[in-house]
């Protein structure tokens, strides 16, 4: 079977069908052809509900073949079996041997005919922004209110989370019932940014939401209260 599913040489036939997949496995979400997997362990499991042909004793079984970036066949990654023409397929991905994020394609081979279905990896690393300190100041200008914010994403070579450097952060308030960036910064090495956004006396609500990168997924903080006096108008 490995040396049959080389890059470049798998065929798309008729007789396996991708579901619409469904969120079986809390980080993959399906989308016609296309997987979203959101990386926060060193390996992640991928649930697929599949339709196949069946054998002469009435059986189903399929397995699922990874194409590893700089790997030049693909690897075994999971396969089922079941006596229903419908079956779920769970597949482990080794996100340690991704040199690459975004873009990863795989195979869902029918183990009855050999026929095959390529589908579209979309693998990033999850983010965690926090947004850890709202302080309210006195300006000649007005009220102000100086955000701070810590964003960090999944390492699988670390094994835990690190800083997001020089990485996009929007501070945004909620306001006439949506988010609104107030203001646009970028983070240090160490994952920090900063900004000062003009404050009317009243209560606010602010987030920090780093968004969708080439190699992360977006996130938003949880969502912080800040109430400006009236002394400070």
């Amino acid at each position: 079977m490995s040396s049959r599913i080389t890059a470049g040489t798998v065929t798309t036939l008729a007789a396996l069908t991708l579901l619409p997949a469904t969120p079986a496995a809390a980080d993959v979400h399906g989308q016609s052809n296309t997987i979203k997997v959101v990386v926060d362990a060193p390996k992640e499991t991928i649930t697929l509900p599949i339709v196949t042909s069946a054998s002469a004793d009435g059986s189903h079984s399929a397995t699922l073949w990874i194409h590893y970036p700089d790997d030049p066949v693909y690897t075994l990654a999971g396969a089922t079996a079941g006596s229903g023409a419908s079956v779920t397929l769970k597949a482990t991905l080794d996100t340690r041997k991704i040199t690459r994020w975004g873009a990863l394609q795989a195979d869902v081979v029918d183990d009855t005919d050999g026929s095959s279905t390529t589908i579209d990896l979309d693998v990033r690393r999850r983010s965690q922004a926090m947004l850890n300190h709202a302080e309210v100041r006195t300006a000649p200008s007005g009220c102000q209110v100086a955000l701070g914010a810590r964003v960090r994403h999944y390492s699988p070579a670390a094994r835990d989370y690190v800083a997001s450097k020089r990485s996009p952060v929007r501070f945004q308030e909620y306001t006439k019932g949506r988010w609104a960036t107030a203001k646009t910064a970028t983070t240090t090495d160490d994952g920090l940014s900063g900004a000062t956004v003009t404050a009317a006396p009243g209560k606010h609500v602010y987030r920090a939401w780093r968004p969708d990168g080439a190699t992360v997924w977006a996130d938003a903080s949880p969502a912080v209260r800040v109430v400006v006096p009236k002394t400070c108008a």
